[in-house]
C-alpha cells in the first residue's frame, strides 16, 4: 500500500467566497467581485480529473457574464503538475463555469503520486480583456489510491466550530485522528473490505451552536457521535456537520423632544414598550419610526446612521446592534389680537401668551391650550371671534393646536346693564329650541324660520343663519335661521 502524504488535514471551504479587488477600465469607478468556488473539498484517484466550479458575480449579486477565471494550485509533494481539460472557460449567464484538470499518469517504473492540491483563483480575465488580480482561500483536491477510502468533511450552517474524528479498528497501529475547522477530506486505510468506526465530536465556537449532522452520520442529534465508514466504493463516505451563528440582539433607545415609537419586521420590537430582541444571525431586520401625533421623526444614531432621516432602516444581524431613534415635538403658533373700546387682557395655559403684551406664542402641536379674557376696571369683556368663536362670551375658551390660529378678544367700556348688546352666537346644526336659548343667552332673538329640505342634515335642524355668528348687534337683534326638512316639504 502506497503512503498518502497530507500536509494539512483541513483546508477546504464549503462556499470559499473571495473578495476580488477589480481594476476598473480607464474612466470606470473601482468596483468588486465576489467568486464562489465548489466544491470546497474533493477526493481523485490516480489519474482522475477534478472539476471545480466557479461563480463570479458584483459584490451586489449580479453575474458577472464573459469573465474566465484563472485557477492556479500549490502541491504537496507532487512532481507533475494538474493538467487543464478542455479551453479556458468563460462565465456563462448566471456566472458559472467549470475548470476541470487531471492528473498524469505515473511514469514506468514509478509509483503512483500521492498528496494534495490547494486550488484558488489568483486572476480573472474580463470579456473586455482587462485582469482583475484576486485574493483568494482555497478548495481541496486530495489523491486516492487503491485500498483507501476518501472521507469528506462537509461544514454548513454559517456558524463556527470544529469536528473532531477518530478512526477505529485500523490494524497494525492506533487510531488515526484528525480535525477539521472547515470543509475537508481525507484518506483513510480499508483493510480486508472492513469497514472502520469513525467516533465523531462536534464542538461549537463560542458565537455558535452546534445544529446537526448530515451524510454518514445524520441519525444523531448529539454533540458526540458514532458511526461507520464503509468499506471503499461502497455507501456515502462523506460526514456533514452544521454549526448555526447564535442569534444576535438589536436594541432601541428613543429619545429627543418629541414622542414616538419603533416597530421591526420580523416582529420582535415594539419600542415604546419592548426595545430589545434577539433575531436569527445574518438576518435582515426592518425597522419603521411611527412619530405620535404632534411629533415628528428626525434621524437615526448607532447601527442606522446612514439611513439619516427616512422613518425605514434595514440592519443585517451580523453582530448585536443598538439603534438610537430620535422624535422631535412639532409646534403651531396661536395668535391674539385685542378688539373693542374697552381695554383688557388674554392670558393662556399653558403659559406663553400674557396679551397686552405678548399675543402670540407657540405651543406643541396637538395640545390644547386654554385662553381666558381678563377686562380692566371699567371695561367688560363683549366675546370671542376666530378660532374662540363658539365660546361666544364666555370669557374662557380652549384651542386645539392642529393648525396655526388667530384669536380676537373684544373688550367694550362698562356700561349699565340696561344696554347690554347682541354678539350673535353660531346656532347652526342646533334645534330651535337649544338655538333658542343661545340666542336669548347672547341678549338676541330668534327671527324668522324658513324651512329647506336637505340631504345631509337631520330634519328640524338650523341649516343657515343671518346674520352669521360673531356679529356684534344692538340688543334684542333677530337671527334668521333655516331649518332642515324631510324632502318634498318647503316652507315658512
Amino acid at each position: 500500500m502506497n503512503k498518502i502524504v497530507v500536509s494539512r488535514f483541513a483546508l477546504a471551504c464549503i462556499a470559499a467566497v473571495l473578495v476580488l479587488g477589480v481594476r476598473a477600465d480607464a474612466g470606470a469607478a473601482d468596483t468588486a467581485a465576489v467568486v464562489t468556488m465548489s466544491p470546497a473539498a474533493q477526493a481523485i484517484p490516480q489519474s482522475g480529473t477534478a472539476c471545480v466550479d466557479v461563480r463570479v458575480a458584483e459584490t451586489s449579486g449580479a453575474p458577472i457574464v464573459g469573465a474566465s477565471p484563472t485557477v492556479t494550485f500549490s502541491k504537496t509533494p507532487l512532481e507533475h503538475p494538474l493538467v487543464r481539460v478542455g479551453d479556458l472557460p468563460r462565465t456563462d449567464a448566471n456566472g458559472d463555469a467549470r475548470l476541470c484538470y487531471t492528473l498524469p499518469p505515473p511514469a514506468p517504473r514509478k509509483a503512483p503520486e500521492s498528496g494534495e492540491w490547494d486550488f484558488a483563483v489568483n486572476s480573472v480575465t474580463m470579456a473586455n480583456g482587462s485582469s482583475l488580480p484576486a485574493s483568494s482561500t482555497t478548495a481541496l483536491v486530495l489523491v486516492t489510491h487503491a485500498g483507501e477510502q476518501a472521507l469528506s468533511v462537509i461544514f454548513t450552517g454559517g456558524g463556527h466550530g470544529k469536528l473532531v474524528v477518530t478512526a477505529g479498528q485500523v490494524p497494525g497501529g492506533p487510531p488515526v485522528t484528525f480535525a477539521c475547522d472547515r470543509s475537508c477530506v481525507r484518506a483513510l486505510p480499508m483493510f480486508g473490505g472492513l469497514p472502520l468506526t469513525l467516533t465523531l465530536q462536534a464542538v461549537a465556537s463560542g458565537d455558535s451552536t452546534f445544529a446537526g449532522w448530515t451524510g454518514r452520520c445524520a441519525t444523531s442529534s448529539g454533540t458526540f457521535h458514532t458511526c461507520w465508514l464503509p468499506p471503499e466504493g461502497n455507501g456515502d463516505a462523506t460526514v456533514g456537520v452544521a454549526f448555526a451563528r447564535q442569534a444576535v440582539t438589536l436594541t432601541l433607545t428613543v429619545g429627543g423632544s418629541g414622542r414616538g415609537s419603533i416597530v421591526s419586521e420580523p416582529s420582535g420590537i415594539d419600542c415604546g414598550q419592548t426595545c430589545s430582541a434577539a433575531f436569527p444571525w445574518s438576518s435582515l431586520v426592518t425597522l419603521r419610526a411611527l412619530p405620535a401625533p404632534g411629533s415628528a421623526f428626525s434621524g437615526w444614531t448607532g447601527a442606522c446612521v446612514s439611513s439619516g432621516s427616512s422613518p425605514q432602516c434595514t440592519i443585517p444581524m451580523s453582530a448585536a446592534s443598538t439603534v438610537g431613534a430620535t422624535f422631535v415635538q412639532l409646534t403651531v403658533r396661536l395668535s391674539v389680537q385685542l378688539a373693542g373700546r374697552g381695554r383688557g387682557t388674554v392670558v393662556s395655559d399653558p403659559a406663553g401668551i400674557d396679551c397686552g403684551e405678548t399675543c402670540a406664542a407657540s405651543f406643541p402641536a396637538a395640545s390644547n391650550v386654554a385662553l381666558r379674557a381678563v377686562p380692566a376696571v371699567g371695561s367688560a369683556f363683549a366675546g370671542w371671534t376666530g378660532a374662540c368663536a363658539t365660546a361666544a362670551t364666555s370669557p374662557e375658551c380652549s384651542v386645539t393646536m392642529t393648525d396655526a390660529s388667530t384669536v380676537a378678544a373684544s373688550f367694550e367700556p362698562a356700561t349699565s346693564k340696561a344696554q347690554p348688546r347682541c354678539r350673535v352666537p353660531r346656532v347652526i346644526g342646533q334645534v330651535l329650541a337649544t338655538a333658542r336659548r343661545a340666542l336669548v343667552a347672547a341678549h338676541c332673538g330668534l327671527g324668522s324660520i324658513s324651512r329647506k329640505p336637505s340631504r345631509t342634515v337631520k330634519p328640524g335642524r338650523i341649516i343657515a343663519q343671518a346674520p352669521a355668528a360673531g356679529a356684534v348687534r344692538k340688543e334684542g337683534a333677530k337671527v334668521n335661521v333655516v331649518v332642515s326638512v324631510k324632502r318634498g316639504k318647503r316652507g315658512s
